[in-house]
């Protein structure tokens, strides 16, 4: 009887972590969402300061890369050498545009290239992700019903069989 009360406490306690787990997560999601708002009000007011005349695009595009870097430092984003990559193109652009050597919509269909680049291969990542995911998953699951049998063998020959 005690083995069988110290076997329901371990699972209590297991299913109290899962859920204080779950508000933690959602607790991120939370600041993640209004870290978002704010990097992006940043970067918002880095170009205001360019059309005003205060900022060069050089000065802009770096006022903006640093918004969005903290931004995605803030939330914790995993492939941070793809927004460097878009960071330092966004510099290079910039650097053309105050030297006159392309136009605005030449600048923003490079960047939108560049972006396009950046979200198939975070796609590409996702996707491999996924695969090794589900491959762990599948492992666990195996080893996870193994020692399900064993507890259940074990509770048997405890409780003879009852």
């Amino acid at each position: 009887m005690k083995k069988t009360i110290k076997a329901i406490c371990a699972l209590g306690l297991i299913a109290t972590l899962g859920g204080c787990a779950a508000a933690q997560r959602a607790q991120q999601q939370e600041h993640a969402k209004e870290r978002t708002v704010a990097a992006r009000a940043e970067m918002g007011a880095c170009l205001d300061r360019r059309k005003a005349g205060e900022f060069s695009y050089v000065q802009s595009a770096t006022c903006v890369n640093d918004a969005q870097r903290r931004g995605f430092v803030d939330t914790r984003y995993q492939y941070m050498d793809l927004m460097s990559s878009v960071a330092a193109a966004r510099l290079r652009i910039a650097e053309q545009l105050d030297m006159r050597q392309i136009s605005e919509p030449e600048a923003t269909a490079r960047l939108a290239d560049k972006m396009a680049e950046v979200q198939n291969e975070e796609r590409r990542r996702n996707e491999d992700a996924a695969i090794r995911n589900a491959a762990i998953r599948a492992t666990d699951a195996a080893a996870t019903a193994s020692y399900m049998g064993m507890i259940q063998t074990g509770v048997s020959m405890m409780t003879g069989g009852r």
